[in-house]
């Protein structure tokens, strides 16, 4: 028993639920790809996901946990912070740069969140900057910059050059944010308050009649919307959460990099989009940071 709970156990086991959120989030192409031809958009799918979840979570705690619901009011701007700040800021931010920019552009700026958390983290809650922190943060960000098949044929403006680190910058306060809450709170409480928050701060420019026409009109229509908030919400900021509560934000920052990776694969197999030997490289490196931050290594070669 002691093995279970000894301190290598619980940080493999935490980035075991970060694996899996990562590989969650980068299913969220195949419900932004059935959303979108029904006219919605990207504000409207994020609100779709927000709200799904805030539900979803707060039913869920009313009937195992309602404790878990109370939190002191001096406390409510971490919550502002993780859910208006991260989660809407970063889906608005993020959606403009793919506009602005292109989709390759777009996903390398926002994976510059694991190099934004680990500065933060380092400020903010003294996390070391070792060696195999930077090795790691390093064969992860060019993973991604392979797997999002970025070239020459880039585009690239002022405009969207900004707003993509702005959806990066946000990407990263989650984890930020998530770790203060996490001192006060359980993980259920602030993955609750974190999407309640984002949901209705998201509500006055979600035009909700047009989602619920939407999910009407179309063939499984509701099964769609409660899958998005499920799949791409619940399950997997639940997940990250949990493992943000015992391993270093920045640890779980690049970590959760497998998300491009997934998104790459799930391309190729449902949607015969192209690999290119840039994104098997890519991919290459992407788990190789992965193994790098897996590596023990002894107190001394350190």
């Amino acid at each position: 028993m002691k093995f279970f709970e000894s301190k290598g156990f619980i940080l493999k086991k935490a980035a075991f639920l970060i694996v899996i959120a990562g590989v969650l989030w980068g299913g969220m192409g195949i419900f932004v790809r059935t959303l979108s031809p029904w006219g919605l958009s990207s504000l409207q799918i994020t609100f779709i996901r927000c709200i799904v979840t805030s539900v979803l979570l707060i039913l869920y705690l009313l009937i195992t946990d309602r404790n878990a619901l109370r939190i002191k009011l001096r406390d409510i701007w971490i919550f502002l912070g993780s859910g208006i700040l991260s989660i809407l800021f970063f889906s608005v931010c993020y959606s403009s740069a793919i506009v602005l920019s292109s989709m390759p552009v777009a996903a390398v700026l926002l994976y510059t969140a694991p190099a934004m958390v680990t500065v933060m983290a380092a400020i903010f809650f003294r996390e070391k900057l070792t060696a195999q922190k930077i090795a790691a943060l390093v064969a992860a960000f060019a993973g991604c910059v392979l797997v999002s098949g970025i070239g020459t044929d880039t585009r690239l403006t002022a405009a969207g050059f900004l707003t993509g680190l702005g959806a990066g910058f946000g990407y990263a306060l989650y984890s930020i944010f998530g770790k203060v809450a996490l001192k006060k709170y359980s993980v259920m409480t602030v993955t609750t308050y974190t999407f309640t928050v984002a949901a209705v701060a998201a509500m006055p420019f979600a035009n909700i009649p047009q989602i619920l026409q939407a999910s009407v009109e179309n063939e499984l229509g509701w099964l769609v919307v409660l899958l998005t908030g499920v799949v791409t919400g619940v399950i997997p900021y639940v997940l990250y959460t949990q493992g943000l509560k015992n391993t270093e934000a920045s640890i779980a920052s690049i970590v959760a990099s497998v998300e491009p990776l997934t998104a790459t694969v799930l391309g190729v197999t449902l949607y015969q989009d192209r690999l290119s030997f840039g994104n098997v490289m890519g991919i290459v490196c992407i788990i190789g940071a992965i193994i790098i931050l897996a590596i023990k290594i002894p107190k001394k070669a350190k």
